[in-house]
């Protein structure tokens, strides 16, 4: 109930985003892609209230049963998820790793790559955008 489930290592950088987040006083933090759950457990453990999202049901069942974080199973490109996601938890910090990583299979279907990595943010960034400026 301690670690994520497949990378078990957190990146090096991530202690001292925690710092920072910590002076800022940062509560809520949402991980959009938090897969296996290495940093959001990480960050739940520090004292944040963090909420996963990802597209693997298993990462996400592993984080809500296994390990008691609040989640949900779902796609940052949907608008609806976004939406919801964004209006419910009220994130101030959003933690964003939901991308594919590996070039090679991306270069065998690139249009995947691009609703994901590129359309997908682009919708995030609108979404916070709303949030921050609510009359526009």
């Amino acid at each position: 109930k301690d670690e994520g489930k497949v990378f078990l290592e957190l990146q090096e950088d991530i202690p001292n985003i925690a710092k920072l987040f910590k002076k800022e006083g940062v509560k809520k933090i949402l991980d959009l892609g938090s897969g296996s759950g290495r940093h959001t457990v990480y960050l739940a453990k520090l004292g944040f209230k963090v909420y996963g999202i990802d597209i693997n049901e298993t990462g996400i069942f592993d984080l809500i049963g296994d390990l008691g974080i609040n989640g949900r199973v779902g796609d940052i490109k949907d608008e609806n998820t976004v939406r919801d996601v964004f209006s419910d938890f009220r994130p101030q910090i959003v933690f964003h790793a939901a991308a594919y990583k590996h070039v090679t299979p991306m270069e065998w279907h690139p249009l995947e790559a691009i609703r994901t990595n590129i359309i997908g943010i682009i919708g995030i960034l609108e979404k916070i955008i709303t949030l921050l400026y609510p009359e526009h």
